[in-house]
């Protein structure tokens, strides 16, 4: 459906410029009409670039669509009026698109339905679904505390890894400080007395001529490899990648796993088959492992298998899911298995976050102090053998 670039002013004199989508010049006209508004200048938009909402700007308008449907108010004048209010220009343009295109008699299934750039797969699909059951509100106020809920997880895991990182940022400064800054008198002091130096001594002058530049040169060496796995793998293969480095990689894959099991739960919960929760799960959430194995399920469920007796073979999924669904298939109630699943996962996923940031800082802090410790022993070990040897 075309969209026009129009210029009017409304009953009180005031005059601004909007856009607006109609089957024809005329039928825009009428629509303006229709509002009250004085006609100034009205054009086709040719080749109007649409904007593509980032996961954060299509949960704004999810929002606001939620507190209207939620509250039973005029949709049109409420988008509008969240739009006015709205610091984003994409969000404020799209929330504009869809009160137009309500106030020219469309529903929103239809618009969703001919729009798809207004939303991801998943949020479209939950929307007609939910609007063809009369249960608009209810469903995108359950997508949103599923948002929340995927925010909060997130937060937990860069809560317990932030404190180690920085304890093991704070340790390379310490050792480094020691060896480029405290060593280097003394490493000059043994030079000019040509003193026989101990094994412990000799690496660690080793290390500081040659050590942290191999190091560093390592380090470079991963992060290059690193960006061109990122580069060039797929995002179904760089996440399967990241899930398997150790302590990061778990968190990750289990967060992806709660996330998947939300998902699909809201979507089943509002009467979208099964097969089309699963393919649209798998494009719903940050895990792009997970979403290839939800589409390769999707695919299967298709064909009238058992989604059950699919977890029980697919290695990737935690055994304790398969029980869960196989009850939630016998009594119909395959959103609370998944609801369940979704709780039992992200539990898991902040205890562990919980641990690691209780245990790996002692432990991080006893190898800075056995580290300081073995340093500080090299550097006076030949002043210790000197003064020996001078009594």
């Amino acid at each position: 459906m075309p969209h026009y670039k129009y210029t009017a002013r409304d009953s009180e004199g005031k005059q601004f410029t909007d856009k607006l989508e109609a089957d024809s010049e005329q039928a825009a006209r009428q629509i303006l009409e229709t509002r009250g508004f004085e006609i100034k200048e009205l054009a086709k938009l040719s080749n109007e670039s649409r904007p593509h909402l980032s996961t954060d700007e299509s949960q704004q308008v999810t929002t606001r669509l939620a507190q209207l449907a939620g509250a039973s108010l005029p949709l049109a004048a409420g988008l509008r009026a969240a739009a006015d209010d709205c610091g984003n220009r994409r969000v404020a343009q799209v929330m504009h698109e869809i009160a137009n295109q309500v106030d020219g008699g469309r529903s929103l299934e239809d618009i969703l339905t001919s729009s798809p750039h207004l939303f991801p797969p998943h949020v479209s699909g939950l929307v007609l679904a939910a609007t063809k059951t009369g249960n608009l509100g209810a469903a995108l106020s359950e997508f949103l505390e599923h948002q929340r809920s995927v925010r909060s997880l997130r937060r937990a895991i860069t809560r317990g890894l932030s404190y180690p990182l920085f304890v093991l940022c704070l340790a390379v400064v310490v050792l480094l400080v020691i060896l480029f800054g405290i060593s280097d008198p003394y490493i000059r002091l043994f030079a000019e007395f040509d003193l026989q130096l101990p094994l412990s001594t000799r690496l660690l002058i080793w290390w500081r001529d040659y050590g942290v530049v191999c190091a560093g040169l390592l380090s470079i060496g991963v992060v290059v490899i690193t960006v061109v796995l990122r580069l060039t793998l797929p995002r179904a293969s760089w996440s399967r990648v990241i899930a398997r480095v150790p302590i990061f990689g778990p968190l990750t894959y289990w967060s992806g796993i709660a996330e998947w099991c939300s998902l699909v739960s809201v979507l089943v919960k509002n009467q979208i088959g099964l097969a089309e929760a699963l393919q649209l799960s798998a494009a719903g959430i940050d895990s792009a492992y997970v979403g290839q194995i939800s589409k390769d399920l999707a695919r299967q469920t298709a064909d009238g298998r058992s989604l059950s007796e699919l977890l029980a073979t697919n290695r990737p999924f935690p055994v304790s899911l398969v029980p869960l669904v196989r009850w939630g298939e016998r009594v119909g109630l395959l959103h609370e298995a998944f609801g369940t699943a979704k709780e039992l996962f992200d539990r898991r996923v902040r205890v562990r976050a919980l641990m690691l940031q209780s245990i790996l800082p002692p432990i991080l802090f006893v190898i800075i102090a056995s580290s300081v410790v073995m340093v500080l022993g090299a550097l006076f070990a030949p002043l210790t053998n000197l003064v020996q040897s001078l009594s």
